[in-house]
């Protein structure tokens, strides 16, 4: 086998947040090694020891329960705050957008984990992650219709670079909590075999 070239030190990176969203491993590791999944393993089993537990499945699994917790968010800001509720007050418009776009940005980063882990074909943009998955029979192709869309609306959400029609935030708060709830649930039914 080729020896691979590689500091050690990139494993080491931890999130520096102290919030509630304790992540571990830092997720840019994982963009980092994509092309090398081996590598991950090989390096950070020297660091990190999990019960029998791969690196990447510990990572996996601390994102889906952050997943869980965001979306039981997501489902509190519906429940507290109507569209007319949330279109007039700014803290409810900002602390649902955040909401919204963590959710997304984890929906993200544990599909494209679950890809590299794998060996799944390497999507091309955000929204193909989704397909990916479900070329994969992680979950159904409907499941991935209903998903699509939200790549570019996390972007919206991220980069601030467009005016966000508000209404399209509160429908995605709707519509939005059944679909993330069945990927949480695909997922970790997957992780689970």
């Amino acid at each position: 086998m080729k020896k691979l070239n590689y500091k050690r030190s990139v494993i080491k990176r931890e999130s520096n947040f102290y919030g509630k969203r304790k992540i571990g491993l830092d997720t840019n590791i994982f963009i980092r090694l994509y092309e090398q999944p081996y590598l991950m393993e090989h390096e950070a089993s020297k660091i990190f020891k999990f019960n029998n537990m791969t690196v990447a499945n510990y990572t996996l699994r601390t994102h889906q329960n952050i997943l869980k917790e965001n979306i039981k968010k997501l489902e509190r800001y519906k429940k507290r705050f109507n569209k007319k509720a949330f279109l007039n007050d700014e803290l409810v418009i900002d602390a649902i957008c955040k909401a919204l776009e963590e959710t997304i940005e984890i929906m993200l980063t544990t599909g494209n984990m679950l890809i590299a882990q794998k060996g799944f074909r390497k999507p091309e943009k955000n929204d193909d992650v989704f397909d990916v998955l479900a070329d994969e029979k992680i979950y159904s192709k409907n499941l991935a219709n209903k998903l699509w869309g939200l790549g570019g609306f996390r972007n919206i959400l991220v980069h601030n670079y467009i005016t966000i029609d508000l209404n399209l935030v509160y429908d995605h708060l709707e519509k939005g909590i059944p679909a993330f709830k069945e990927y949480a649930k695909a997922v970790a039914k997957f992780l689970d075999k």
